[in-house]
């Protein structure tokens, strides 16, 4: 019921006719090599992003029109040039023509590379004569690979130098929307951080030079009940590890996603590419044996980083929970009723009408 008891925090809006609740999650952030953030997690109806106190409810106007934007997942990292996944877009809950009530900050990306990839002829088979990222020392350089995840409603994880220490500032989340993203492993070559969520920091890299490297593991996501069932949204993606030894073993052991949509990165055996993963270029294939690409995503609509090693963001959402009374209308939300509640959730843009 919508009078249920909820210690309310700070007021979403100025005083209007009636309340609703909501809960607004932006889009996750791009993979890179380590995990992308998950989008900022606010609600209205139980404990909200970075484990805040539940916000107050929308205060809203009679036979009033309200847009909802949904935020965007972040691309992955191209694995190109130098930079990293991209930030998740922003989702807002706006008054038509009037104030915004609402806004939740994309997702960080995940750390990609600080230089631009050395090209080279691929030797591996299955992909003769395409392109592949070289990592070679004799090509490229040991040093100057670390790149810092970006900030974000949560923060994206943290790639690694060959030499470690430069991965020990995680990445910020937003204040009461999400959490750090991970440190990546203080050694050379060390494994990638995993993303920050909603409701925990982003997963350090594990590990020492010559050993087996793990990916930090995203971070958990937060569960909400506003539409009857208890779901997780906002979980961070999975790290990348790392070879024990040379940049062809496929003896990596990477991170997983933290609950609420995060992507899970993952070694495949050769180009045994399989489930929901995109079908691989041959640049991908070559580049699977230096820096094991991937491509697992975030789930659509929970607001979940991508994996490191190149996973999409998660698309965000909102609910929207009133009182049947109040309800008019609306225009890209599934609707359903509980008790004397209609609860609006929108998985795309589009808006509702108040009586």
């Amino acid at each position: 019921m919508f009078g249920q008891a909820i210690n309310f925090g700070s007021l979403s809006g100025v005083a209007g006719d009636f309340q609703a609740h909501f809960l607004a999650v932006a889009g996750g952030g791009g993979g890179g090599n380590a995990g992308g953030g998950a989008g900022g997690f606010r609600t209205s109806y139980g404990t909200s992003g970075g484990n805040s106190s539940a916000e107050n409810p929308l205060e809203l106007s009679f036979s009033t029109r309200y847009d909802i934007t949904i935020g965007a997942g972040g691309a992955r990292y191209a694995w190109t040039a130098a930079g990293n996944g991209s930030n998740g877009g922003n989702t807002t809950i706006a008054e038509n023509g009037g104030s915004t009530l609402i806004s939740c900050v994309g997702g960080g990306g995940g750390g990609g590379i600080n230089k631009t990839p050395t090209f080279g002829n691929c030797i591996y088979s299955g992909a003769t004569g395409s392109n592949y990222l070289s990592l070679d020392p004799n090509t490229a350089g040991y040093y100057g690979w670390y790149r810092s995840g970006s900030s974000g409603g949560s923060g994206g994880g943290n790639s690694s130098d060959y030499y470690g220490g430069s991965g020990i500032y995680a990445p910020s989340g937003t204040l009461n929307q999400g959490s750090a993203g991970g440190k990546s492993g203080q050694t050379k070559r060390g494994a990638a951080g995993g993303g920050g969520g909603a409701g925990a920091i982003g997963g350090e890299g594990l590990g020492q030079y010559l050993t087996l490297q793990t990916g930090g593991n995203g971070g958990n996501g937060l569960q909400s009940n506003i539409t009857g069932t208890n779901t997780y949204y906002a979980g961070g993606g999975g790290g990348g590890g790392n070879a024990f030894f040379n940049y062809t073993d496929d003896q990596y052991i990477n991170g997983t996603g933290g609950l609420g949509g995060g992507g899970s990165c993952r070694a495949p055996l050769g180009w045994d590419y399989t489930g929901s993963e995109e079908t691989p270029t041959d640049n991908q294939r070559c580049a699977n044996g230096l820096v094991n690409l991937s491509s697992y995503n975030a789930t659509s609509n929970t607001g979940g980083g991508g994996a490191g090693r190149g996973g999409n963001g998660g698309s965000g959402i909102v609910v929207i929970r009133m009182t049947t009374a109040n309800y008019s209308s609306s225009v890209g939300a599934s609707t359903s009723t509980s008790g004397n509640d209609t609860i609006l959730v929108f998985n795309s843009s589009g808006y509702f009408i108040t009586a």
